[in-house]
């Protein structure tokens, strides 16, 4: 049940007991599933849909959100990477990919919009971001980033990442261990995508000179921060804010 449905309920509810009381829905979401659907109940947003693939690469028709007048644009991961995506049986916890993400992001490219909100939670992946990155034209192989084919369009663009966790990339409370048994990883995946994580880190290092693994909220969407904020220098700018500030404001 979304954040909308729930206050739509409650409203109802309430109204069946003071018919004449004004009741104004504030429905609220913290940049994981429900995002959009709460941005879009303020008004000033219409639906927009791209084609993309979900984490093990079947096709899809991802939704985002671009305001009314053209100039902005609200994306959910988890429309085209979410957990929501797979039934038990199809977690993929270290092929899953965030692809299909990056591919909505081009879309929004497309549309001429430069001012983006992303909301990160609601992952199926544990890739640190490298499908997006892939999808926007970065070469990307294990521990080897090529970073030439990046989309120029990026330079104009104002990325917030909407997150409400602090973790940071590796370790304990890193991408892989928090978060990857929900994911489905058994203990061994997640010492392997720890590993997978760090050697990328390693990678994404030697070519932007940017070590962003410590960063507070690196690790959230299986790293997909870290990625973004890797390659903040080719972008405006890129910033991390909380996600429940985002939808409030």
């Amino acid at each position: 049940m979304t954040s909308v449905e729930v206050a739509t309920a409650l409203r109802e509810g309430w109204r069946a007991a003071r018919p004449d009381d004004e009741i104004l829905l504030a429905t609220l979401a913290d940049g994981g599933e429900g995002t959009l659907v709460a941005i879009h109940a303020a008004g000033g947003w219409e639906w927009r849909t791209a084609s993309a693939t979900d984490p093990i690469g079947r096709s899809v028709e991802a939704r985002w959100l671009r305001s009314t007048d053209g100039r902005r644009a609200a994306v959910e991961l988890a429309e085209a990477s979410g957990l929501s995506r797979l039934s038990a049986g199809e977690r993929d916890p270290v092929g899953a990919s965030t692809l299909g993400t990056g591919e909505v992001l081009r879309a929004v490219l497309d549309d001429r919009i430069r001012t983006i909100t992303l909301g990160i939670g609601g992952s199926a992946t544990t890739d640190g971001g490298a499908g997006i990155l892939r999808a926007l034209g970065a070469a990307v192989d294990g521990d080897r980033v090529e970073l030439d084919g990046l989309d120029p369009r990026l330079a104009e663009v104002e990325l917030r990442i909407a997150c409400d966790v602090t973790n940071p990339l590796l370790g304990p409370t890193g991408a892989a261990a928090t978060y990857g048994p929900q994911k489905g990883a058994t203990p061994e995946q997640v010492a392997d995508l720890d590993a997978r994580l760090a050697r990328y880190a390693d990678g994404l290092r030697s070519v932007t000179g940017r070590d962003e693994r410590e960063t507070p909220g690196a690790g959230a969407a299986g790293g997909t921060a870290f990625g973004l904020l890797s390659i903040a220098d080719r972008f405006w700018s890129v910033r991390l804010v909380p996600g429940v500030d985002v939808v409030m404001e």
